[in-house]
Order: C-alpha cells, then sequence, then structure tokens
C-alpha cells in the first residue's frame, strides 16, 4: 500500500514542477502495467479453462467411450479378463481425478477476472484523480490571471 500512499502525497502536492510530473506518471505507468499483467494472467487462465474441457470432452470420446462400447458387446455369460477389467479401472481412475482439476481451473480464472477488474478499476480511478488534479490547477492559475 505504500504505492498508493505515494501517488496520493504526489497528486495532492503537485504544482506543476516536473519531478512530481514524472513520478505520478511512473506511478500511473506502473499501475496500466499491472492491469495489462492482471488481463494477460486472466485471459490466459479462462483459455486454459475452456481448453482442459474441451480436451476432457475429447478424452471421453476417444479414450472412454471405446472402452464402454467394447464393455457393452462382451457376452453377459462370458467373463471380462482381468487384464483388461484393470485398464478399464484404471481409466475409469484417471478420468475422475482429470475431472477433477477442472473446478479449480475455473475458480483460478473466476479469481484472476475479479483481480482484473479490481485492478482495471483503481487504475481508471487514479487517472481520474490525475485529471481531477490538472484541472484544479488549471482553475487556480485562471484565478490567479483574473
Amino acid at each position: 500500500m505504500t504505492k498508493d500512499r505515494e501517488l496520493a502525497d504526489a497528486l495532492l502536492t503537485e504544482d506543476g514542477s516536473g519531478s512530481r510530473r514524472v513520478n505520478v506518471d511512473a506511478i500511473l505507468r506502473r499501475e496500466r502495467n499491472r492491469v495489462r499483467w492482471w488481463g494477460a494472467l486472466t485471459a490466459s487462465l479462462w483459455i486454459a479453462t475452456a481448453g482442459y474441457v474441451a480436451f476432457l470432452g475429447v478424452a471421453y470420446l476417444v479414450y472412454v467411450q471405446p472402452q464402454i462400447a467394447a464393455y457393452m458387446a462382451v457376452d453377459q455369460d462370458r467373463q471380462m479378463d482381468t487384464l483388461y477389467m484393470e485398464r478399464i479401472l484404471v481409466l475409469i481412475a484417471f478420468g475422475l481425478k482429470a475431472f477433477l482439476v477442472w473446478p479449480v481451473l475455473l475458480c483460478l480464472a473466476a479469481a484472476g477476472t475479479t483481480l482484473f477488474v479490481l485492478a482495471s478499476r483503481r487504475a481508471t480511478l487514479r487517472e481520474i484523480q490525475r485529471s481531477l488534479v490538472s484541472i484544479s490547477e488549471q482553475v487556480r492559475i485562471l484565478a490567479q490571471n483574473r
């Protein structure tokens, strides 16, 4: 929070001098970079989440569905060999573990979106605050000239 305090002090004491303006510009530039970083991270998390769901769908159609069809095709009288049954159980266990990752990715993407929105809002408010300080400075100069 020292950056927030630093920005507030710089904006409140800004007198049009170059050093304060450079300080404020540097702080706002950092804020814009933070927003870009959160935006890229959020987009990456949502792409990973959507890709993972697509991967689960393809994996089901390629690996699980044929195993289920083969299991259903076996006569009920004939017993399945243990190696084949073990392979089906391993596939089911892997599928269940893989399915548990998706909610974690979804929560991470939602948290990233929330943090991105908050960072964007904070950056926008700081830009507005800087504009108000600039307008205040212009009004003060106009009042002195009258």
